[in-house]
């Protein structure tokens, strides 16, 4: 079994790397043409291809350039480098666009203008010869600045559209998360019913009890025997086998103990259950079920049963681990007893409260124990690591789920005490647990630590996720005890409405004659109504359709794909007069297939695959793959891929507005790197979800839908942060929560010069995004990419400061060839106020002093913001490249290398003022 396990994995990796060669083959048949007889079957072949086109008297060198996220104000960067480029006619020199957030704002929107105009990138710097206005594709882009509320006002058919999308698709959301939430409340109230109406049933039911609850100890058991000690990955146990046959056996069996727990004296005081010898008899008991497991594992697994020193030790170890565990829960017995005592206890309704809060938990902290003692005694054995490193695994499960248990159970049973404590501050909570709630969901969009809000005298800034998950716990908390408070006021009319009693039909059963027993009936019934409303609003309600995601894609395909259609899609008898929207704005991904004669801008967007739930341990601070969409092909190396035009939608596949939106989803419950499951829960919640789920491009039969038809189950795995790559759906968002500048894909496709347009926001200058993307091209790639240095600093730091950093990248197969380095210009937003920056720059810098790294939250610009982002991105862009002479113009090479020799003349004029600098 391992050896086909391993054949398996080893023909799944194979066709993997196949499916990405195939996807890197395409492509560069696609963007430089190649001959029937060139070999583009490995990676290694592809490698070389590309590394061939830098030869020959005319060399033609892969090129690209990348646009960062940073929302609005990052497209409005860009645009002004996108001006730079076209004016020194270099735009379609590039041979793909990558753009990531923000950047796929004005990069979809120069692809969707291509795709309906030749002549459009010639357009981004034309003027009517009349009156001097921009071209309409242009003059969109204005109007459409404050792209989600175009009129602003409080007044603004917009602002209350927005508002008012925002309430229904919430409301509609609850639907579904109201119901479940509420099942989940009621587990601790139906579980403490049954043991109410439990005191008074027959001794043979709990005896039955108590001995299914010793077959499944022994599966769990069992399971963790395979676990620890199987030697062949067909013994083994998968944290799915693990979930399945050991954490649920053994908490089902600790309910099970818990019933029976309550005794039968109440029925017949001569027939209690609990005696004095209740904690030599469990020890002794539970010490027998631990020997003949380990008798039936033994025999299962094919070992012989000798009793020699290396056998010995950690069977006799076993034994008394099991006896210390019965005695443990022997005595955890003899407790409830006392409890339940109707002389000496402190009553029924205490007593089985306390029993669900802590009863399965005594459990499983008895056997907790009964594993730290045959740990320590089995500790010199040699298998002793393998048994620490599983068992600590295990005994975090057991933990996590216990506290989580006791803590839930403990606000239910408990919410009407605590609002008898608090009193009249009881009501305080309401505002409390929604004022946290907002502040959780409002903020939790961002990554970035709270250091311009939150911060001590020295300066040092606290974690916004410390701040946000505290923010989150106390809306969790407040409102578990507020509904279940509720619940517990509701829950004896429902009752009363199903008429449970004794003489009802569910009465003719002997276990409903108990009088406790129709409250819990009715709370059973009431779980299941609840489930039923979950799964009937699951599917009209869709997970994606009703998320935010929506609104804001339409948004973006009206401001930015609309305005690229001109003034023919502004006149277009299809677009609504009303709301301005118009379905023709947003065309298919596959529709935007390099046109004929036109082999450049192939347009690469950047998401991220949310794993935050995956296997691969290394990526716990990850938590995403990336994930791409071009027009042709969908996907990445760890799913595969899949043709474009089949992915998303069976009609054509996903369009270029839905892409943008994914790839611009920063506020998302699973935001990669940057999730916290807590945070990701109230975001999830408040409906702050701008991520899309999409079927899995390794299964077919869901690749090709627009998302889950049943999507309650990928609301609990945006819940609960159970995002992984394996599933049927994925989970995808921002292409920044994985890396935002879209350079990790362009040096995979070994491009020699890449331009990276960096306008996230960064007013430390701290290269997050930069370090981010170096950091994963080394890990992944083995591609190591040096700046030898980096002069661009914050505002008001250095007036004489450079706008760009020069980084080489060394790609491995080079090395030892004598060949040129690739080469990565890095842009980025800088105001220095020497005199040399705009006017119009200026005059806004002076009365905006946090530009040009004003904050991405804000994604509301006005025209005056807008344009100064541009003007700055096109004054940078001209600084940087300036202009070659004419002998360099005429040069037999790559139009970009006589900018690139300009490039370094502007860094050295930068260091020769440094060292002319006097000391200090």
């Amino acid at each position: 079994m391992s050896d086909r396990a391993d054949t398996r994995s080893a023909i799944e990796r194979h066709q993997q790397e196949q499916r990405l060669i195939d996807v890197l083959a395409d492509e560069f048949r696609d963007l430089h043409g190649a001959p029937a007889d060139l070999p583009l079957a490995t990676l290694d072949d592809i490698h070389a291809a590309i590394h061939r086109l830098r030869e020959g008297p005319d060399p033609q060198p892969r090129t690209a350039i990348c646009l960062s996220g940073g929302g609005i104000r990052s497209a409005s960067f860009a645009l002004g480098v996108l001006q730079a480029f076209a004016s020194k006619g270099l735009l379609e020199r590039f041979h793909y666009l990558s753009t990531v957030s923000g950047g796929g704002y004005v990069g979809g929107w120069l692809t969707a203008w291509r795709r309906n105009n030749a002549a459009a990138v010639a357009g981004l710097n034309a003027r009517s010869s009349g009156l001097g206005r921009e071209p309409p594709e242009l003059r969109g882009l204005r109007v459409y600045s404050n792209y989600l509320t175009p009129k602003l006002g409080v007044l603004s058919a917009d602002t209350w559209a927005l508002a008012a999308l925002y309430v229904r698709n919430l409301l509609l959301n609850w639907l579904v998360y109201l119901p479940l939430i509420v099942a989940v409340i009621l587990a601790p109230i139906v579980s403490q019913s049954v043991l109410a109406a439990a005191v008074l049933w027959p001794p043979l039911l709990h005896q039955s009890f108590m001995a299914l609850a010793c077959l499944l100890l022994v599966l769990a058991l069992y399971t963790s025997l395979r676990g620890r000690q199987g030697v062949t990955r067909a013994e083994r146990v998968s944290q799915g086998d693990f979930l399945r046959l050991e954490l649920l056996p053994l908490y089902v069996a600790a309910m099970l103990v818990s019933t029976y727990s309550v005794g039968a004296y109440h029925y017949d005081p001569t027939k209690t259950l609990v005696s004095p010898i209740t904690v030599p008899v469990a020890a002794l008991g539970v010490a027998a079920l631990y020997v003949l497991t380990w008798i039936a594992f033994a025999v299962r697994s094919g070992r012989p049963l000798r009793f020699d020193w290396a056998t010995a030790v950690p069977f006799l170890s076993w034994l008394v681990a099991g006896g210390v565990g019965g005695a443990l829960i022997g005595w955890g017995l003899a407790i409830a007893d006392g409890l339940m005592n109707p002389e000496g206890g402190i009553g029924i309704d205490h007593a089985t409260r306390l029993l669900v809060v802590f009863g399965v938990g005594w459990i499983a902290g008895s056997l907790f124990i009964a594993e730290a003692i045959y740990l320590g005694l089995t500790s010199y054995t040699p298998r002793g690591d393998d048994e620490r490193e599983w068992l600590a695994r295990s005994s975090g499960w057991f933990l996590a789920l216990t506290l989580g248990w006791a803590l839930l159970s403990a606000l239910v049973l408990f919410a009407a005490d605590i609002r008898a404590l608090l009193q009249s501050g009881f009501w305080a909570l309401f505002p409390v647990s929604a004022g946290a709630g907002a502040i959780a969901a409002g903020i939790g969009s961002s990554a970035r630590t709270l250091a311009s809000l939150v911060s001590s005298k020295r300066g040092e800034s606290a974690s916004m996720t410390t701040i946000l998950s505290i923010a989150s716990l106390i809306f969790l908390l407040t409102m578990t005890i507020i509904l279940a408070t509720a619940l517990l006021t509701i829950l004896p009319r429902w009752a009363d409405l199903l008429d449970l009693g004794p003489t009802s039909t569910l009465g003719i059963l002997g276990i409903a004659l108990s009088p406790g027993m129709p409250a819990a009936l009715a709370v059973a019934a009431a779980i299941v109504l609840c489930a039923a409303i979950v799964l009937l609003a699951s599917v009209p309600i869709n997970v994606n359709r009703f998320s935010s995601h929506s609104l804001y894609r339409n948004r973006l395909a009206r401001a930015f794909l609309g305005s690229a259609r001109g003034d023919e899609g502004q006149d277009s008898p299809t677009r609504d007069p009303l709301t301005g929207f118009d379905a023709k704005d947003n065309p298919r991904m596959a529709e935007l297939a390099i046109p004929a004669g036109r082999p450049r801008l192939f347009h690469v967007v950047n998401m991220a695959l949310n794993v935050v739930s995956g296997k691969n341990d290394a990526w716990q601070e990850r938590k995403a793959e990336p994930f791409i969409v071009s027009p042709k092909a969908a996907g990445n190396e760890y799913v595969g891929f899949c043709p474009t035009e089949r992915f998303g939608a069976s009609d054509g596949g996903i369009t270029l507005g839905t892409c943008m939106a994914i790839s611009g989803a920063a506020a998302s419950p699973n935001q990669g790197y940057h999730s916290s499951p807590l945070i990701g829960l109230i975001m999830t919640l408040f409906n702050v979800r701008l991520g899309w789920w999409l079927g899995n491009p390794q299964h077919p039969r869901t690749a090709v839908r627009a998302g889950p038809r049943w999507g309650i189950f990928q609301v609990v795995s945006e819940l609960f942060g159970l995002t992984d790559d394996e599933s049927s759906y994925i989970y995808l968002s921002d292409g920044g929560h994985f890396e935002n500048l879209g350079l990790y894909e362009m040096v995979r496709r070994r491009c020699h010069m890449i331009v990276v347009s960096d306008g996230g926001c960064d007013p430390n200058c701290s290269f997050e995004d930069l370090g981010n993307a170096v950091r994963k091209i080394w890990i992944d790639f083995g591609i190591r990419i040096d700046f030898r240095k980096i002069e661009i600093r914050k505002r008001g730091v250095d007036k004489d400061a450079l706008y760009c950093a020069l980084g080489r990248i060394y790609y491995p197969e080079l090395e030892g060839t004598g060949k040129e380095a690739g080469y990565v210009l890095y842009i980025k937003p800088g105001f220095h106020d020497n005199g040399t920056e705009p006017p119009d720059v200026c005059a806004y810098a002076l009365a905006n002093l946090s530009f040009p790294h004003e904050t991405t939250s804000d994604q509301f610009f006005s025209e005056s913001q807008m344009e100064s982002y541009r003007s700055l991105g096109r004054f940078i862009t001209d600084t940087v490249l300036g202009e070659p002479g004419p002998a360099d113009k005429t040069a037999p090479t790559e139009a970009l290398q006589p900018y690139w020799k300009h490039l370094g003349e502007y860094i050295a004029q930068y260091d020769k003022q440094a060292a002319a600098r006097p000391a200090g």
